[in-house]
């Protein structure tokens, strides 16, 4: 039977948990509402056995603030499934609702679920906090019986020392599937739903029941009859990262290798005299750049002699950079002259070297259609580091280069604490004018056309004690409409040394900030980890966002340790001083899928204590990145990236600089751009 996910998003009956988990790398969205709860949450399969999610609720007429209303709140649920059916072993699970939040769902459970004659599964668990309301029992350990009562304040701190304390109680279900489509639940929840039934909620039974149809691998609905008294629905829609809606994709087939006649039959085609003629060396430059320019590629640097080519070239389009590599080796092979043995192709990363690839124009040709074909030309290519290699010189046209984009674009701000949904919508006409090779200006202005994010919540008063406005004035950002700059920098990146990376910012950095930030970048390429340092100096900008400065300014940096581990696995630390001038790291854990997904989370923590921090105790969130090239087919490296924080506030806040090098770097290099060569004929 296959995992079914219940009204609080993770594998469950209706409220109860069940045992199951999702696929690997499942992503999972629900939308349930019943009896004055609404529930959104956002799941994902991090690990095989790992489950985990982040949820915006509203509850009706539980408003904490006092102002009326419904209460909204955010939670994170973690869900460890220990071992899988087996024979007569049940499936075993052990899990954590609200673990940082205001302790709305704090509970806690062990369950397992067993399945029978294939179409029933049955489950039963025992549950602390709010899974231990009715029918509950001392804890036979003895110094847990107590659960004490935590003070969660404005929440986000972890109350681990109530996990599984206190009483406890047994909860279970059976699932029946009738038939492809549609299954049948019912449950039995000790959940007596307290804080809520001050409000508009009753309880009458402590049964659930419902049926559920899914239409697809992708959705399926749930009609509930819940508690004795309320008919429920959720909708559930999952699909696995893995698995695009397109295959491998829908962009134009790459040219064919062009494999040179044999020597002995044209010895002509092979002698290198043509290496002398300039023009001749001139048209062979144009046509590579116009076959190039077809694959969606630039040209930025040719070199050309009897036996040798080395180019350099930029990828706006291709998300592996081994595709891109691919096609330039094709294109050389269909253009250079016979005698031509050796192609050294520089991807670069904003007009900077990464990696050289070297290539033996052989293997290229015999390689295309082995069976091996791709596996070969892997250990046929020496990927080397490009610092100290002299870059070919840049063709005409390349430097000075103007390139320009106008596009829709919008802000969204999920799950704010008043409202699960605002945004602006509008027009961004974005520049970039590239004087030479690493020096460029980029700018970027903005019109908005409409929104709500002007009615945001304003995050006022600020707790006795608190740290300096940095962030959590964007409501005052948000409430102009007329045209404004988004950016306007110019940038200088370079290769100081081997393995060595830099950049330097200045200008308006970002919405919200203005001044100057530099970056210095050490990665080993074959290495999973490398080292950064980055310093700014920054002011805060004008409301208006136009060239104006605020009186506030700061001296921000951190030391970066990024790691690289196996199965697409990220682990980054940046620990230093952030927005307003507290000292601390943030710690950034995330899933990268080989089409472009992400999906992570971080956690700040700085010398701010929890009470001057305010509402949201740290800064927190869940990161998601979406690939556009998955959605539509067509290859582009560009993603839509999503933040969810529980709340902006100004602890641990850290600039948002837009070329950031070690994004840009390790895509081009070892052993990223190994672990994507299974596209290098594609």
């Amino acid at each position: 039977m296959a995992p079914q996910l219940g009204f609080y998003g993770m594998p469950g009956i209706l409220d109860m948990p069940t045992a199951s988990a999702l696929p690997d790398g499942e992503f999972a969205t629900t939308l349930g509402h019943f009896n004055g709860n609404t529930r959104i949450t956002l799941a994902f399969q991090m690990a095989p056995r790992l489950t985990g999610s982040f949820r915006y609720a509203a509850i009706a007429d539980l408003d904490d603030t006092g102002l009326g209303g419904a209460l909204f709140d955010r939670s994170f649920d973690l869900h460890w499934s220990v071992w899988d059916e087996s024979g007569w072993r049940p499936a075993l699970a052990i899990g954590l609702r609200d673990i940082v939040g205001t302790g709305v769902y704090s509970s806690e459970y062990i369950v397992v679920s067993k399945t029978f004659a294939e179409r029933f599964r049955g489950t039963i668990g025992l549950g602390w906090g709010r899974l231990a309301g009715r029918g509950s029992f001392g804890n036979p350990i003895g110094r847990w019986a107590i659960r004490p009562d935590v003070d969660l304040g404005s929440g986000g701190t972890f109350a681990a020392n109530q996990w599984f304390r206190g009483d406890m109680a047994v909860f279970g279900g059976l699932e029946y599937q009738a038939t492809e489509r549609l299954s049948l639940q019912v449950e039995y929840s000790p959940d007596l739903y307290v804080r809520e039934r001050d409000g508009t909620f009753s309880l009458n039974s402590p049964f659930n029941f419902a049926l559920t149809y899914r239409f697809n691998k992708t959705a399926s609905v749930q009609a509930a009859y819940m508690y004795g008294n309320s008919l429920g629905v959720s909708l559930n829609l999952a699909f696995n990262p893995k698995r695009g809606p397109f295959g491998s994709g829908t962009e134009r087939a790459p040219p064919a290798v062009v494999a040179r006649p044999d020597r002995q039959n044209r010895p002509d085609l092979w002698t290198p005299v043509w290496a002398d003629v300039a023009e001749f060396r001139a048209k062979i430059e144009a046509d590579v750049a116009e076959l190039l320019e077809k694959q969606d590629l630039t040209l930025v640097g040719f070199e050309i002699s009897a036996q040798h080519v080395r180019v350099s070239f930029r990828n706006d389009r291709y998300r592996q950079t081994a595709q891109a590599i691919g096609r330039v080796a094709r294109v050389l092979s269909a253009r250079m002259p016979a005698s031509v043995q050796t192609f050294e192709i520089l991807p670069l990363a904003d007009d900077v070297s990464t990696s050289v690839i070297k290539m033996d124009r052989s293997d290229i040709e015999h390689l295309e259609y082995a069976f091996d074909g791709t596996d070969g030309m892997r250990r046929a290519a020496d990927i080397s580091d490009a610092g100290q290699v002299d870059m070919p010189r840049p063709i005409a046209g390349a430097y000075p280069r103007f390139t320009w984009r106008l596009a829709p674009y919008n802000r969204v701000s999920l799950f704010d604490p008043s409202n699960p949904l605002i945004y602006d919508v509008g027009i961004q006409l974005s520049g970039t004018y590239r004087l030479a090779p690493g020096l460029s200006v980029y700018g970027a202005v903005r019109q908005k056309l409409t929104g709500n994010l002007n009615k945001s919540r304003l995050v006022r008063p600020y707790p006795q004690g608190a740290p300096p406005i940095v962030r959590s004035d964007s409501y005052e950002f948000n409430q102009f409409s007329d045209l404004t700059i988004e950016r306007l920098t110019a940038n200088y990146l370079f290769r100081p040394g081997e393995n060595l990376y830099g950049r330097i910012s200045v200008g308006l950095l970002e919405r919200m900030y203005g001044g100057v930030s530099t970056e210095l970048l050490w990665k080993v390429p074959g290495r999973r980890w490398a080292l950064g340092v980055d310093v700014n100096h920054v002011k805060k900008r004008a409301y208006e966002q136009n060239l104006d400065l605020q009186d506030y300014e700061v001296t921000t940096g951190h030391l970066s340790a990024y790691f690289d581990l196996p199965k697409g696995y990220q682990f980054q630390v940046d620990a230093g001083r952030f927005l307003a001038a507290d000292i601390g790291a943030r710690f950034t854990v995330a899933r990268e899928f080989r089409n472009g997904w992400r999906i992570g989370a971080f956690a700040t923590l700085t010398n701010v204590g929890f009470e001057e921090f305010g509402e949201g105790s740290f800064d927190k969130g869940v990161i998601l990145s979406v690939p556009l090239d998955w959605l539509r087919g067509k290859p582009t490296r560009r993603n839509v990236v999503r933040t969810l924080r529980p709340i902006l506030r100004d602890g641990g806040a850290r600039l948002n600089v837009r070329n950031r090098l070690y994004p840009l770097v390790r895509g081009r290099s070892d052993p990223k751009l190994t672990e994507g060569w299974g596209r290098f004929w594609q």
